[in-house]
């Protein structure tokens, strides 16, 4: 993790603040995404369309970039056979509140 990327990871108050918000939506994916070491958009959508169907992704980018804002996720780029793929792996506070959220809930 680059400095600039640093931020001070307060695990106990981001996970009430998705708690007490009722963001459902991002604690599915914090914990989905904490599972494997890089997701697709598409992963994402259907986790958060649990696993019958995809999410928009209106939805889907709404809760990337909620998560992005805090800090929690960051989007790559990889080059896969002179393909460009776009996915998403969890900063190591991410990973932190991720794994919090999978004990509190059980998971």
């Amino acid at each position: 993790m680059s400095s600039d990327e640093y931020i001070e990871c307060k695990v106990k108050q981001i996970v009430e603040e998705l708690i007490n918000g009722e963001k459902d939506d991002e604690i599915v994916t914090l914990i989905f995404m904490s599972k494997y070491d890089a997701v697709l958009f598409s992963q994402v959508s259907l986790a958060l369309g649990k696993g019958k169907y995809f999410a928009s992704s209106k939805k889907t980018l709404g809760v990337l970039d909620s998560l992005q804002e805090r800090g929690l996720v960051r989007k790559i780029t990889l080059t896969y056979r002179s393909k460009r793929i776009t996915a998403y792996i969890l900063t190591e506070c991410g990973l932190r509140v991720a794994k919090e959220l999978a004990r509190m809930f059980g998971v």
